[in-house]
């Protein structure tokens, strides 16, 4: 493992207009070849830009009392910020140069670290001192590699979720169902694995902590699924029903929202709202909507100007019941590119 910092001699900076302990979103922004992390209130009346730099290809989460921020591809830093304080980072560190970090997870004093480009996982401490390696890769393709996207927690287990991808034409096809994978931390051993679909885009449901949400099928082709798993597989509509490439499932009140983006490359991002009786609404944006979060009432999307230059370069808000999109802000200097919601619940969870 790469050298990790404390910066004990820093005192981290608070965001000027945000009250201690407020709720917030923090925002990974880029260009594509720089970062950088932002801070904006629920009402989007505060809005605090470049708070700290990041890669071109940034993600960023929300741990209880710590937000963490990793570089994906083109970097290796993981950057631990305070929540709510992200002058300085109260540690950084790496687990491998140019690993692709997919996903960060917190299990009480451990950060779990889903690196998309080897064959384990990574455990350390929050101050980045690695304990541990869980290898997945009797669990992987034939190229050895499993492509852990994402770590999320399923009736108080973390779960690894494998995309199973063919890396050896560049393609990056699913070479079958993805897998689902309990997690045991203390034995650095994976469980029984569940088989997914091909290519599962997973996360969890705020609203149930006995459920995760699923899309699945390959990029820009019309062939996967939309459901929640919770023990078993619930499908709620697929991707020819939707006329779209699903990203992101997210389950609000009574409803799913399902964010993709169009089968032709470079066209406009979509939304699909799905009632309790079924009655779908759709909302169109001609930008990128890259991400997705909600906290099971409310919906924020980071809306990033797509190749074909549509697109606000925004944070949005979605209205569920109308499926209407609106701007929450647009005055961070980069494009939004990572969302985390940031609560005033000091738990440990993403």
């Amino acid at each position: 493992m790469w050298p990790w910092l404390p910066f004990a001699c820093v005192t981290p900076e608070t965001p000027s207009c945000l009250e201690p302990g407020e709720p917030h979103l923090v925002v990974a922004t880029t260009d594509l070849e720089t970062g950088a992390l932002a801070a904006i209130s629920l009402d989007g009346g505060c809005v605090e830009d470049r708070l700290a730099t990041l890669s071109g290809d940034p993600l960023v989460r929300s741990l209880g009392d710590r937000v963490v921020a990793a570089d994906r591809t083109g970097g290796d830093a993981i950057r631990v910020f305070e929540a709510g304080a992200y002058g300085a980072p109260l540690a950084e560190f790496s687990v491998g140069r140019a690993v692709n970090v997919h996903d960060v997870a917190r299990d009480g004093d451990r950060l779990v670290v889903a690196p998309y480009d080897t064959d384990a996982l990574v455990v350390t401490g929050l101050d980045g001192a690695e304990l541990g390696r869980l290898p997945l890769g009797s669990l992987a393709d034939a190229d050895g590699i499993p492509e852990v996207d994402r770590l999320v927690w399923l009736d108080g287990v973390l779960h690894a979720s494998l995309q199973l991808l063919d890396r050896s034409d560049g393609s990056y096809r699913p070479t079958g169902p993805g897998l689902l994978v309990p997690l045991d931390l203390d034995g650095l051993d994976a469980g029984a694995p569940v088989a997914l679909g091909p290519n599962p885009r997973v996360l969890a449901d705020p609203l149930d902590p006995g459920a995760v949400t699923v899309a699945t099928g390959r990029f820009y082709v019309p062939d996967g699924e939309v459901g929640t798993f919770d023990g078993a597989w619930h499908p709620l509509t697929d991707e020819s029903t939707l006329g779209f490439d699903a990203t992101h499932v997210l389950r609000v009140g009574e409803r799913v929202i399902v964010v993709g983006v169009d089968l032709d490359v470079g066209g406009p991002s979509h939304v699909a709202c799905i009632a309790a009786d079924g009655t779908v609404a759709h909302a169109t944006d001609p930008g990128f909507l890259v991400d997705a979060v909600t906290d099971g009432e409310r919906v924020w999307l980071a809306d990033r100007v797509s190749w074909n230059g549509g697109g606000a370069g925004a944070v949005l808000t979605l209205d569920p019941a109308g499926c209407a999109l609106s701007v929450l802000t647009d005055a961070t200097s980069l494009d939004p590119y990572g969302l985390a919601l940031v609560a005033t619940d000091p738990g440990t969870g993403g």
